[in-house]
């Protein structure tokens, strides 16, 4: 009997900016409100903001039940 290992193929990497999506959307909920337009420095801050909340909660004990 012969082995044929099955073929590997080289992982995929999917870069994607969170922010640049969100812009968009900030924009038109901006200027409907009459607030100033937000920046992409600005929606970058708050995702990584929202991204540390979150990799705090998940290291707190009590998430894991």
């Amino acid at each position: 009997m012969t082995h044929n290992p099955e073929p590997t193929t080289p992982p995929i990497v999917i870069v994607h900016d969170e922010a640049a999506d969100l812009l968009n959307l900030a924009r038109a909920e901006r200027s409907l409100s009459g607030e100033p337009p937000v920046t992409l420095d600005e929606l970058r801050r708050l995702i990584a903001e929202m991204r540390a909340r979150a990799a705090h909660l998940g290291s707190r004990p009590e998430a894991g039940r």
